[in-house]
């Protein structure tokens, strides 16, 4: 299993957190994902061989919540 936190602008809110949450945890290969509109930090726990970073990236980005370049 790999950790990694991705730094995303534009999150507001809780709502915007749930919304990361729900749409992130329904990928394949991912088991956590905690968004923390404080910070501005979306930090998820996946399965390598099934998921990957960039894959997150894409799903945010696809939410209109724009990755910060890697």
């Amino acid at each position: 299993m790999t950790t990694t936190t991705i730094a995303v602008r534009e999150i507001h809110c809780a709502g915007c957190e749930n919304t990361i949450r729900a749409a992130l945890s329904r990928l394949e290969g991912v088991h956590s994902v905690d968004p923390d509109y404080r910070t501005n930090r979306v930090r998820a726990a996946y399965d390598e061989a099934r998921a990957s970073e960039a894959r997150l990236r894409e799903a945010l980005a696809g939410l209109g919540f724009e990755p910060s370049a890697a």
